[in-house]
Order: structure tokens, then C-alpha cells, then sequence
């Protein structure tokens, strides 16, 4: 697999991802009586304690069948097998996924009883190490699938934890949820992005061992409590609070929490006293929370309070013993230069992060709405609110505008932070570049990175030109000033989405010059815009840039796996932006591939749906070229059931035969007119109601008009027919075809000198003729007649050097094998069935076992009175299926 592609993937990943994907075989789920939740304890024994056994009901086992999924962990299997398990961990998982290949992919459904479910192994052995158990995790959270119910499954007793990463959590965890990780000695922790659950709910969660051996905590964008709108509550704490004269800073969140006391979540965080690293980044986090964990949490290194509504950070020069690494993205504080003051006392830091967006801060919108909150809450109670105001005065500065001066200051000071390693100054306008720049880089040799997104400072030479002797190759620039720095800004900034699309602009234009596949490239757009899904500027960037990064032959040399993570993001861009042309566009240049459609595993059936809206809302050349090339593709690999639900769609019948009909008038065979055809064709194959559809659209008249206008373009003639064929399947269609003038037109074309032309007309033939005399209602045309002629002409016809049609099934065949059936009927149906399992033997050999074909024919070589040309191709058939290891040792029949 290395030589074939740029990015392998591991046995461990492949065995994580088949546990993510089939997560329904692979587990089972159990009930437990409902336990009062009004107590705290009992909630946390429902999720963690031993359950009884009399409190436990299992699923049970009986008759399962082995599906696709055994097939997928059969392979599994065969790759662990043949490789031998490198780890414990590796191991672990190869056996769930064993597991699972022995269970239906539909578990039985559980005994309607008032329970709380909690998922389980299957196997009661299995048990994942730690490794493997927080990848699940991970790609669970990746893949939306992270809710209370899947978290159960980490309880404990078949799980290990120690690193926890729930990023941009799914919408569906709770506090109940969370409570499942108590059992795990958890060390590092990011919850990120949490809408229903809370910072408290997330430090509660954990067990006494992780409080006090906690190392990490990350709960960006993680509300610190319950309830919209935030900031209605008070909490006083200083002799001004208690004379009713109160500062906005006061207003902190702190429900249920008294005057005296300090707001709950602050204590909560202030429990895990060895926390070395915390990110409040994005939260309601203030001063006085900034107070509390610089005074409570002794050892703390990091510490992330960007997009926070700190204003005055000199409580952190408590910490300046032991503060290494200082976020400060996007935060207004309310005294520049004291605070960089502040700054330039923290000896021990080695990354200080200054940047800014240039934009509005997050929460400035939001603090006029607290503002308005809190002089109501301060009017019904009497308060005067003073000391500053919540529109963005405090102290004569604006709180809510950009801080002009605080990196310029730092800069401007050559001795300051001698230790730095890195330093990020990205966004701000007052860093221009030049021999300042330079000269305090000089002065620091420690220097690894240095931030300059949306600066001009990105594009001096000293930092794009290694043939400089200025330049330094060990300094790390993130910029937009080359490849490098768009490459380390997507790496760096993955949760700003201004910065990663301006990194994702300037990278697409680089993009058109890749000769080699880019896998590190394609990974970090997805990142980016997998983070950013609701940022349409995100979106439309990096959907044009995936197009250039696996067009054409660059597609071959990408792993199937990370072209699936491709068309994933793709699918939900489409989603979310059903209405804009552009971005459906380039959605549409990427998912038209062969390498994509062919070879790559994922929701075709959402993929067809989306490409078909987009063709009802577009009417673009180029966009319907691609949009029934894709249809037509993806809808020969979904299921009967799921073409029955596209074509049940009226407009999208509409659409594909306004297409037809547009090409139809102007004499145009192009691609689109062939693909348009071959999307119909394949969207009725064993669909009636799609064919019951076509025909209340007017889809017959209109290829009627089609083939006269098309005599001879065997291309078209072929697939018309062949949809034509779909619906004379059908029996209770069939009286739809039972016209003068397309008979007319069906008996020139059964005699096409183009033998698929020809067959698909006999194939017409031969379904209307086995409806009998009594459903034969065409008075100009004899059945009899029609079927003699049809006889000759299969038994004219020269097998094709390849394969002329496929099929899902043999279930349209096997009724015209009927012992009763007319020999030129069943002469039509048995020519068929052997020349596509002599083509394509290994599909088409089972594929007829499995439905019973070879026992029909084996009645119908019993039959004396069988036709000879028919016995033979009976015989030649079974023969291909002994070939195939399908004998049934019976004795061959000699003919009359």
C-alpha cells in the first residue's frame, strides 16, 4: 500500500474507523431501571457504579446472519492476521472488530421498558487500551456521534482513558453524559464547543483522581453556565458592591451562587490544583476568574484567556514564577501599556500570543445585551452601576476596540523576554516590518515562531527569501507571504476563521502549480474546514482549493480514506449552502471524478440526492454537464430502494427530461445528453415507481420524438431503449408500450446492425410477449409473428468482446424461464444470462446461485419438450457456474 499511495493508512486506524462506522454491530445496548436523579450520588452510581444484574437487561443474540460488515471485519481479520499485531492496542481493537463480523449490522430492538441506555461490547471480553480507547472517542466526536449514550460506552470496564479530546462537541452531550468519564484517570481534558453542558458540569464529571492529578484543561467556547442570556446575575464581592454602586466587571456569571460567595465555576476550577495548563478561550471568562486560578492553581505554565472578557490581566504577575505560555488572541484590555508592563515581568515565558482579527470581538455584541441586562437587574434591586459601562467605556478607554499599542510597545523594548521561543502579533496594524522587526528577532535567539498574519511584515524578503543570509531557516513564519507561512498559519490557527480564510485565499492560488499529490495540504484545508462549517468564507476557499489538490491524476496517488474525509466535507458544504452557485460549482468539480466515484466509499445515496438539488436550482451548461454525469455514475451503485426515492421526486424527472428535450431540438448528442440518459436509465432499472413516474412526466412521448430524431445514433438508441426495457419489466406497466408507432419503431430496431441496439429491443419484445395473447392488445402487430422474428435474431447475433450491460439482479429474468413461457422468450432471457456471467464471472455466477437461477435452469434442462437452443444455452451456463466452484454435480442433459 506505500507504493501506491502517498498517505497508508495503519491496521489501528482502519479497525477504529470500522468501530466508529458500524458502531451498532460492534456494541449492544443495556437498560437500567430508572434511578432518581434529585441526588447527585445516584446520578453518578447510574453512570459509574457496578450495575446489578438484576438491574440489567440484555439484547438478545438470536439469529444473527452474518453482512457486509462481517465482510468488512473479515478483511480486518485477514490483515491482522497476515501482519501480526504490533501492540497490545492494535490487538484490542482487531478484536471488536472480529466481533462484529460475526453480528448483523441491525442489533434487535430492546424491550420498551421506562430505562436509561447504556451501550456495551458485544463481546463481554473485549477491552480497549488506553491508546485505542481515545481514538474512539476522538473519531466518534468527529463523526457527530458523540452523544450521552455513545459516551456510556467509555464507563469504564472495557475502556482506559488519560488524554480526553471532545473538540467542537456535538450538541447532544449533557452533564449525564459526561459523568461516564469519572471511572478513567484522566490527565489531559478539552471539551470545546459544549452547548449543553457547562464548565461546571465538565470539572464535576471528573473523578477524584483526575481532580487531583489533572495536568490540562480545555474548554474553549464552553459555556461557564447554564441559561440564555448570560450575565443576569450578580455577584458583589467589594465594599463598593455592598454600598449598591456596582462595575460591569462584577457582572460575572454565578447562578445560584450568594453575595459573599465566589462564583461556582471559579471553584470548581480552582479544585484541580495541579493544573498546569488552561484554556478559557472564547467563554465569559473575566478578571475576577483570572484572580482566582492565578492565586489557586500554583503550578499553572499555560494559560489561553484570548476572546475572554478580561480587561486588566495584572493578577499575572502571581504567576510569574511559573507562567510559560501566555494566549491574549483577540482580548481588550482596558490599559495597554500597563499591561505590557505586566507581560515584560513574566521571566519564565517562552510563547506569548498578542494577536488580533482586526474585527469585532466576539462578545461585543454580547456585552450590549448584558449591559442592558444588568441595568435591569440593578434597577429591580436598587443598584447603581457605575465604574465604567457595558457599550465599551471604562476608565476613559474603549474596552471593545482593538489594542493599538500593546505589541508595538513589547517590540519597541529589544531586552524584554529574553527566553521567548515564540511570539504571535498576527493582526496587528502597528507592526510594519523592517529593520525593527528584525533587529528584535536578532535579539532573541530562542525565537522557533513568529506570528504575522494579516501584517505586511509577512512579506519582507528576511522572511520569504532563504537565499538571504539574513534569513533564519529554523524560524517559523505564519504568514501569507508564501507557502510555508500559509501552510503554518492553517496548521497554527485552526480555530480563527478569518485566519484560515485568508490562508485558504492566498493558498488556492498557489494550488494550480501542485504537479504532485499534497496530501499535508489536503489534511490541513480539511481541518480548517471542518472547524468552520457555519463560515461561508471558509467553505468557498476550501472547496475550490480541494478541486485543485485532486483533480485529474492527482487523485490516483490519494489515499481512498482521506478522498472519503474530501467528499464528506464536501457533502455538508453542500448542505449548508444549497443556494450559492459558485460554491455548488466547485463542489461539483471536485465530487465529478472517477478516481471518487469509483473507488471511494461513502453516502452515495446523500451525494446523488445533493447533486440533484443542485441541478433543479442551477440552470448552467457546465453545472448540468456534471451534475447528470454524477447521477449517472452514483446511481447505478445505490440501492433499488433509494433510486425509488430520487426518482419518486417529480422535479427531478422534470429536470432530466427538459434536459433531453433541449438537446433533442437542437440535434445535439453531446456528454450531457448521453449522461442524462444513462441518470434515467439507471434511476429506473427495477425502480416501478420511478418508471410510473417517467411516464406521468411524458417520458414516453418524448423518446418517441427522441428516436425519430436519432435514427442511427446507436448511442442513443441504446439507452433509450434500455430505460424503455425497465419499464417493460414491469408487468403492469407494460400496457403503456403497447402502441402502434413505437411498436413500429421497436421491430426496425431489433434488426440494428449494433447488437446492443438490437438486444435491448428484443428484450422489449420478449417481456410484452410473456404477458400471453390475452395481454397482447396491438392489433396491427401479430405476437406470434414478433416472436418468430425475435427467435432469428437472437440466434444471429455474435457474442460481444465485452461486457454490453450489467445488471443488480436476475430477478427480471427468471420469470420468462417459466416452463410455459415461449421458447423464443426464454431463448432471449437464457443468451442474456450467459453472456454476462461468461464476462463477468465472478459477479455474475454468484449473484445467479443466490437467487435461485441455477435450479430453474436445472427444471428446465427437465423439460423435454425444450427447446435445443435453449437446452444448450441452459447447459453452457451451468457449466460456467462449475467452472466457478457452483457445480451441482448433476449430469448433463443430451440433446434431442
Amino acid at each position: 500500500m506505500t507504493d501506491m499511495y502517498d498517505s497508508p493508512v495503519s491496521l489501528q486506524e482502519a479497525c477504529v474507523d470500522f468501530i466508529c462506522d458500524n458502531l451498532e454491530a460492534v456494541c449492544e445496548t443495556t437498560y437500567q431501571y430508572h434511578q432518581s436523579e434529585s441526588a447527585p450520588g445516584q446520578l453518578e452510581e447510574d453512570a459509574d457504579g457496578p450495575a446489578k444484574e438484576e438491574n440489567i437487561i440484555k439484547n438478545g443474540l438470536q439469529d444473527r446472519e452474518v453482512g457486509e460488515n462481517a465482510e468488512a471485519g473479515t478483511a480486518i481479520a485477514r490483515i491482522g492476521l497476515g501482519m501480526g499485531f504490533p501492540s497490545e492496542a492494535a490487538y484490542g481493537t482487531f478484536r471488536v472488530a472480529r466481533k462484529a463480523a460475526a453480528l448483523s449490522s441491525v442489533p434487535s430492538q430492546p424491550p420498551r421498558l421506562p430505562s436509561k441506555p447504556r451501550l456495551v461490547f458485544r463481546d463481554p471480553d473485549a477491552f480497549l487500551p488506553c491508546e485505542i480507547s481515545e481514538r474512539l472517542l476522538s473519531g466518534l466526536c468527529e463523526r457527530g456521534r458523540l452523544t450521552d449514550e455513545t459516551l456510556s460506552l467509555f464507563s469504564g470496564r472495557q475502556t482506559r482513558l488519560r488524554t480526553v479530546r471532545m473538540r467542537n462537541a456535538p450538541a447532544g452531550i449533557t452533564a449525564r453524559g459526561l459523568r461516564f468519564l469519572s471511572h478513567h484517570k484522566i490527565v489531559h481534558l478539552e471539551a470545546t464547543g459544549l452547548r449543553s453542558a457547562t464548565v461546571s458540569d465538565v470539572v464535576s464529571a471528573l473523578g477524584e483522581w483526575s481532580v487531583r492529578n489533572l495536568r490540562s484543561l480545555g474548554v474553549s467556547r464552553t459555556p461557564f453556565a447554564d441559561g440564555p442570556p448570560p450575565f443576569l446575575e450578580l455577584s458583589p464581592r467589594s465594599a463598593a458592591a455592598r454600598d449598591r454602586s456596582i462595575t460591569a466587571e462584577q457582572f460575572i456569571i454565578s447562578p445560584g451562587t450568594s453575595p459573599a460567595s465566589r462564583c461556582c465555576v471559579v471553584v470548581s476550577l480552582s479544585r484541580l490544583r495541579h493544573l498546569r495548563h488552561l484554556d478559557v478561550s472564547g467563554t465569559e471568562f473575566n478578571r475576577h476568574g483570572l484572580e482566582v486560578v492565578c492565586e489557586d492553581l500554583p503550578f499553572l505554565e499555560s494559560l489561553d484567556i484570548s476572546s475572554t472578557l478580561v480587561s486588566d490581566i495584572s493578577p499575572l504577575r502571581r504567576r510569574k514564577a511559573t507562567l510559560r505560555s501566555l494566549a491574549m488572541y483577540n482580548l481588550r484590555v482596558s490599559n495597554p501599556g500597563g499591561a505590557a508592563n505586566v507581560i515584560t515581568e513574566l521571566h519564565q515565558l517562552r510563547h506569548l500570543d498578542l494577536s488580533d482579527e482586526q474585527d469585532n470581538h466576539p462578545f461585543e455584541v454580547f456585552a450590549a445585551a448584558a449591559a442592558a441586562a444588568a441595568a435591569a437587574a440593578a434597577a429591580a434591586n436598587g443598584w447603581e452601576v457605575g465604574g465604567g459601562n457595558w457599550a465599551g467605556e471604562e476608565n476613559g478607554m474603549s474596552v471593545g476596540g482593538p489594542i493599538k499599542r500593546l505589541a508595538g510597545e513589547i517590540l519597541a523594548n529589544l531586552g524584554a523576554l529574553p527566553q521567548l521561543e515564540s511570539l504571535d502579533v498576527s493582526g496587528r496594524e502597528e507592526v510594519v516590518g523592517g529593520p525593527g522587526l528584525w533587529a528584535w528577532v536578532e535579539a532573541h535567539p530562542h525565537l522557533r515562531f513568529l506570528g504575522l498574519i494579516l501584517t505586511q511584515a509577512c512579506y519582507d524578503e528576511t522572511f520569504t527569501d532563504p537565499s538571504l543570509p539574513s534569513f533564519r531557516p529554523n524560524l517559523a513564519v505564519s504568514g501569507t507571504g508564501n507557502e510555508a507561512q500559509i501552510l503554518e498559519g492553517l496548521r497554527r490557527y485552526s480555530s480563527r476563521p478569518l485566519y484560515v480564510q485568508k490562508c485558504l485565499y492566498n493558498l488556492f492560488r498557489l494550488t494550480p502549480t501542485f504537479n504532485d499529490p499534497r496530501v499535508d495540504v489536503i489534511q490541513l484545508v480539511l481541518l480548517g474546514m471542518s472547524e468552520h462549517r457555519d463560515q461561508f468564507g471558509v467553505q468557498m476557499a476550501a472547496t475550490a482549493c480541494l478541486y485543485n489538490l485532486t483533480k485529474g491524476e492527482l487523485a490516483q496517488k490519494i489515499h481512498p480514506r482521506i478522498l472519503r474525509q474530501v467528499v464528506h466535507l464536501t457533502l455538508a458544504a453542500m448542505e449548508t449552502y444549497p443556494n450559492h452557485f459558485q460554491l455548488q460549482k466547485n463542489t461539483l468539480l471536485t465530487l465529478c471524478s472517477d478516481r471518487i466515484l469509483q473507488d471511494v466509499g461513502f453516502d452515495k445515496f446523500r451525494c446523488a440526492r445533493l447533486v440533484m438539488e443542485c441541478l433543479c436550482a442551477f440552470d448552467d451548461a457546465a453545472m448540468n454537464r456534471m451534475s447528470v454525469a454524477i447521477c449517472s455514475i452514483l446511481a447505478a451503485k445505490i440501492s433499488t430502494r433509494e433510486t425509488s426515492l430520487l426518482g419518486a421526486e417529480a422535479k427531478y424527472m422534470r429536470k432530466l427530461l427538459s434536459i433531453v428535450k433541449n438537446r433533442m431540438e437542437t440535434k445535439s448528442v453531446d456528454i450531457t445528453m448521453k449522461f442524462t440518459l444513462s441518470a434515467l436509465w439507471n434511476l429506473t432499472d427495477e425502480s416501478p415507481s420511478t418508471c410510473q413516474v417517467f411516464l406521468s412526466e411524458g417520458g414516453m412521448t418524448l423518446f418517441l420524438e427522441v428516436l425519430e430524431a436519432f435514427r442511427g445514433e446507436s448511442a442513443v438508441e441504446t439507452k433509450v431503449l434500455g430505460l424503455v426495457n425497465n419499464i417493460a419489466e414491469v408487468a403492469h406497466l407494460r400496457g403503456n408500450l403497447m402502441a402502434h408507432q413505437f411498436m413500429s419503431i421497436l421491430r426496425k430496431l431489433l434488426h440494428s446492425k449494433h447488437i446492443d441496439v438490437s438486444y435491448f429491443a428484443a428484450g422489449i419484445i420478449a417481456h410484452l410477449a410473456s404477458g400471453g395473447e390475452e395481454q397482447w392488445t396491438l392489433v396491427s402487430f401479430q405476437r406470434d409473428a414478433l416472436l418468430n422474428e425475435l427467435g432469428t435474431v437472437v440466434l444471429e447475433w455474435e457474442t460481444p468482446e465485452g461486457e454490453m450491460v450489467a445488471y443488480r439482479s436476475f430477478h427480471p429474468f427468471l420469470p420468462l424461464l417459466s416452463p410455459n413461457e415461449a421458447s423464443q422468450v426464454q431463448l432471449w432471457a437464457v443468451w442474456a444470462i450467459q453472456h454476462v456471467c461468461t464476462k463477468n464471472a465472478k459477479r455474475y455466477c454468484p449473484m445467479l446461485v443466490e437467487e435461485g437461477g441455477d435450479k430453474i435452469l436445472c427444471s428446465l434442462l427437465d423439460d423435454e419438450g425444450l427447446d435445443p437452443s435453449v437446452r444448450s444455452i441452459c447447459q453452457s451456463i451451468l457449466q460456467v457456474l462449475a467452472a466457478e466452484g457452483f457445480c451441482r454435480n448433476r449430469p448433463q442433459s443430451s440433446t434431442p
